[in-house]
């Protein structure tokens, strides 16, 4: 009995005061019905007291609550791009009480559909335009909660493919406390193709080459336009087959000297596509911290001639003689190389030296230069120096004779045979080959030419000169003049030959078939090979032998008789065996180092002679096989020799050459150390938030931080605008790794700063630069079933295979509330018709017994008993 009783509420008790009229009814009732029999006048007393108080129970609220089972589910359509349908295709309707369509960063209430008796009206306040561009189904799951009545089992279904724009499905979900039934709509089922990401180092250094990957993903085989802009300059243009999935394309780009960063972009044209926002993507890259180089020399001019050529390439340049070198590695440590130009070992001071060893044995980097002041025997041999350098100290060596290559290329076609051409040109061969200059160790080659080109005698030292006669003797003249590939061939052939002097001597009679006579000349120029020209009748083509001549830095002559040859020949030959034309040294390229260009190189007017050490690596060579330029590795740094001063007397004519600055860069750029960055910087966008993560690299963060550490960002927009800079301190979940989380729905540019200290004194800094061009949700990929499966999961939901498929019953009640205040209304009044009845019964039944003539009581007056 108690417990039916606790399941009556009142909505306002206090007005049950107003029971105490029902004792007023009873009393004043049971007088005003005295002439009724005693049953009669109990019935309608009680008829009364029963209305009164009922009426009383109405105007108090009286009410029921009991547990129900009926159900109310509204169903939560997802309508964003990224789904296969932007409205549903079937007629069928949905087994559901409402449906909710949401797309966009907010939901619609207004297109809530009526399909039972028990349907919410739709909210037509809220009503506004579903923005296909992107999801949210955390705010659609607590609107279609919201559409549940209160005396209903709630059950909410979401049809999706779960990517979100925004976070907090789960958590969403988990706190409406009804369960969420999932659906897995299909992603992206029409021909798409996106931009994934454009992968590029978030800083660099300045005129360093870098590797570029445009990831691409794609839900079929097809055939697009892929152009990539770096920087300012024309946008490099591919045609690329894309297949099914990944698909990745490198580029090579470079940051100027003078760009703070750099900026990237990719944009995918002509393929079968749906939508176009996601075939784009940009990428930025920021230049790193200028290399400190400390340029270490005695002359001025030479400092000024090295720094000159060095800051406009990007290096921070600080010049210190030697005497004021750092005694210590913590104030070395703040430079990445140290540059020595031509200054003695002795010279600088014993813990200075100490110092200089430590550096470079921890990682940093040493490019030295100079003369014999610097490098000779006496100086450099046995010092601390020479432990660090790829190259050691030659003894004394005596005066020699200046080697010699030298390459005859003689013209053998059958316009050779008039005027016995071809006899005078296998003479004067002979003479030469016989001159007392042409010593065993010099090396003499004879090629001939008509149709094709053929080595009579291939370059060798000339020792058996018996030999080389005989091979002579067997030149026949052949077919027309074509001399461009006989060229070729003892360019290639004197390019493999260590010389001090290489040299070539052509000789024809006639017009040769078309070449690229120009550009082999210039080739044999820039590798210090030089190139005389004989002519021999009024036939010949003295322009081009001339023109050759001119090019490659020799000399030109004619003669009309054939039996002027061999006197010419001879004369050209003594001419360039000569020892003075050893005076000028040509670097020769022994091992390639990539940017590292010397074609165009002047001459060095001497060097010093050194050896090189076991390990070294040879870059450059002088004629005579000597090291020219050489580098080695000392514990984790390098070090890079060159035997000559390019600044001095030795290098006189490389300051004006226009190759000096990026020749001497690239050395610099060789020995700089691989410094690691103060943060490894992660980034992650999810649900619209940038998550930075910032692993410190430096010994610096085991120090006292009281200040913390910052993370600065400013937002550039799409429209070139920027946002103001802010500030937001970064937790830290373990020592040393630092977490930031930002809002990145806007697509733009988010400039990032990350940056400790105490306050005073920055500790560690370091930049970087994330791009946003569409919504996480046009990303291809397949659906999140992961996360609907988690939604499901700890709602006490069910992943639900068919659309059409009816939610499954769970056993839950809720209290409905069933307001009794129209019941008692409706009691009262027929307690009180009853009431009449009763009355009015017992005045009928007289009336029926009243003899005749006496008036009935209908027809009395008013009033009259």
């Amino acid at each position: 009995m108690h417990a039916i009783i606790a399941q009556f509420e009142l909505a306002a008790p206090q007005r049950l005061i107003a029971l105490a009229i029902v004792a007023v009814v009873l009393l004043a009732g049971w007088f005003s019905v005295s002439r009724h029999s005693g049953g009669r006048r109990c019935a309608m007393t009680l008829c009364r007291a029963l209305a009164v108080a009922a009426l009383v129970l109405a105007w108090a609220g009286l009410a029921w609550r009991g547990p129900t089972t009926r159900t109310f589910v509204v169903w939560a359509d997802d309508r964003s791009d990224s789904v296969s349908n932007s409205s549903r295709a079937d007629a069928t309707p949905l087994p559901c009480n409402a449906l909710l369509s949401f797309a966009g960063q907010t939901s619609s209430a207004a297109e809530a559909l009526a399909t039972t008796k028990q349907a919410v009206a739709a909210d037509q306040e809220n009503s506004q335009k579903i923005a296909p561009l992107a999801s949210d189904p955390a705010l659609a799951v607590l609107r279609a909660a919201a559409l549940v009545p209160d005396a209903y089992v709630g059950h909410v279904v979401l049809e999706s493919d779960g990517r979100a724009t925004r976070d907090g499905l789960v958590a969403v979900a988990k706190a409406q406390g009804m369960p969420v039934h999932t659906v897995v709509k299909p992603s992206f089922p029409e021909p798409e193709v996106c931009i994934a990401e454009v992968k590029a180092p978030q800083s660099i250094r300045p005129l360093t080459q870098f590797d570029v990957d445009v990831v691409i993903t794609s839900n079929q085989d097809d055939t697009c336009r892929l152009e990539f802009q770096s920087g300012e300059g024309p946008p490099e243009k591919r045609e690329v087959r894309i297949v099914f999935g990944t698909n990745h394309f490198s580029f090579t780009s470079m940051l100027d000297n003078t760009q703070p960063s750099l900026r990237l972009k990719a944009v995918l044209t002509g393929c079968q596509d749906t939508y176009a926002a996601n075939n784009t993507r940009r990428a930025m890259v920021i230049a790193a911290a200028k290399p400190r180089v400390m340029l270490v020399a005695d002359a001025a001019s030479a400092a000024n001639a090295l720094q000159a050529a060095l800051e406009p390439l990007g290096f921070e340049v600080i010049s210190t003689p030697a005497t004021r070198l750092p005694a210590n590695i913590e104030a070395l440590a703040r430079y990445d190389a140290i540059l020595f130009s031509d200054i003695a070992p002795q010279s600088v001071p014993r813990l200075q030296q100490e110092a200089i060893e430590q550096f470079v044995r921890s990682g940093g980097g040493l490019l030295v230069c100079g003369s014999e002041k610097m490098l000779a025997s006496r100086p450099l041999a046995g010092s601390w120096l020479e432990g660090l350098l790829p190259l050691t100290a030659a003894q004394a060596r005596e005066q020699r004779k200046p080697t010699l290559a030298l390459v005859l290329i003689i013209d053998r076609s059958k316009s050779m045979l008039d005027e016995g051409r071809l006899d005078m040109a296998k003479e004067a061969a002979r003479r030469t080959v016989g001159l007392d200059v042409i010593t065993p160790v010099d090396q003499v080659g004879v090629l001939a030419f008509g149709d094709e080109s053929q080595w009579i005698s291939p370059l060798a030292p000339s020792g058996n000169k018996q030999s080389l006669l005989a091979a002579i003797d067997t030149l026949q003249a052949e077919g027309a003049t074509n001399m461009a590939p006989a060229m070729q061939r003892a360019r290639l052939a004197l390019l493999e030959t260590i010389a001090d002097r290489r040299h070539v001597i052509l000789l024809s009679d006639g017009v040769s078939t078309p070449g690229d006579f120009d550009q082999i000349a210039r080739a044999m120029a820039a590798a210090g090979i030089t190139v005389s020209t004989v002519s021999v009748s009024q036939g010949a083509d003295q322009t081009i032998l001339r023109d050759i001549a001119r090019t490659a830095g020799g000399r030109h002559y004619h003669c009309d008789d054939p039996r002027q040859v061999p006197r010419i020949l001879e004369e050209e030959t003594r001419s360039t065996a000569q020892p003075a034309a050893a005076a000028s040294v040509r670097p020769l390229v022994y091992r390639a180092l990539p940017d590292l260009n010397v074609a165009t190189a002047p001459p060095l007017k001497g060097y010093v002679p050194t050896n090189p050490k076991p390990g070294a690596e040879l870059i450059l060579i002088s004629p005579s096989g000597d090291p020219l330029l050489a580098w080695t590795r000392q514990g984790r740094g390098a070090v890079v020799a060159m035997a000559a001063d390019m600044v001095g007397p030795q290098g006189a004519e490389w300051r004006s050459w226009k190759g000096f600055g990026p020749f001497l860069g690239r050395l610099v750029h060789h020995v700089l150390p691989v410094r690691e960055p103060a943060y490894r910087i992660a980034t992650e966008r999810r649900f619209g938030q940038l998550c930075v993560t910032a692993e410190a690299t430096s010994p610096a963060k085991t120090k006292p931080n009281p200040a913390g550490t910052l993370l600065t960002f400013r937002f550039q927009g799409d429209d070139g605008k920027y946002g103001p800079p802010t500030e937001k301190m970064m937790s830290e979940p373990a020592p040393g790794r630092y977490e930031a989380t930002l809002d990145s729905t806007a697509t733009g540019i988010y400039g990032l700063k990350i940056r400790s200290g105490d306050g005073i004194e920055t500790h560690l800094e370091q930049r970087l630069a994330v791009t946003v061009d569409y919504p996480d949700e046009l990303k291809l990929g397949p659906p999140d079933e992961t996360l609907l499966k988690e939604v499901a999961s700890v709602t006490g939901g069910s992943m639900l295979t068919d659309p059409r498929q009816g939610v499954p019953s769970d056993g839950r009640t809720v209290e409905r509330l069933i307001r009794l205040w129209p019941t008692l209304v409706i009691a009262a009044i027929l307690l009180l018709t009853v009431e009449i009845f009763i009355r009015r019964g017992k005045q009928a039944e007289t009336m029926l017994r009243a003899p005749e003539g006496t008036p009935r009581w209908c027809d009395r007056p008013m009033g009259v008993p």
